[in-house]
């Protein structure tokens, strides 16, 4: 393999997220490799783990990217006129956001990370988020001691998680 130009260490962070998105856009989460990620950036499989510990450092990039995205997309959901009506957007939003690229949001549900492996900050806080945003659309369908159980119920599934 020809010796390629260097790049800072945030540059190959960035071709390796692009090329593992790529592969999974192309061939699904199941043709995911460092020595596939390798192939498209150019670069020895070794140069993949000199910047991600595991290649599951990479699919959870890859989450993060995905959430993020989502998360722009139901924040873009304007109120409806009606509780129904704005929970009726938000899941049409939903829907359309994981079918209008399957392969790519099936990381998400098809990546088994290592159990003993710890989540970075940012997936709870992006989940969090997400989970916000639609509490948010479904308090005013609730009668007011309803909202007061879906809280509690909601403390516990968090705890739980």
């Amino acid at each position: 393999m020809a010796r390629r130009p260097q790049h800072s260490p945030e540059q190959l962070r960035l071709m390796i997220v692009e090329a593992a998105e790529r592969i999974v856009r192309e061939d699904g989460y199941g043709g995911l490799s460092a020595r596939e990620i390798a192939k498209v950036i150019r670069y020895s499989p070794g140069t993949i783990y000199n910047v991600f510990h595991t290649i599951d450092e990479v699919v959870l990039e890859l989450e993060q990217r995905l959430l993020q995205r989502l998360e722009a997309e139901l924040v873009a959901i304007e109120g409806g006129p009606t509780p129904e009506a704005e929970l009726r957007r938000l899941a049409g939003a939903y829907v359309d956001f994981t079918h209008g690229d399957r392969r790519l949001w099936s990381v998400l549900l098809e990546h088994r990370r290592n159990v003993k492996a710890i989540l970075p900050d940012w997936y709870d806080d992006r989940l969090r988020r997400l989970l916000d945003r639609i509490e948010a659309a479904l308090i005013p369908a609730f009668p007011v001691d309803r909202q007061r159980e879906r809280r509690q119920s909601a403390c516990l599934l968090r705890k739980a998680g």
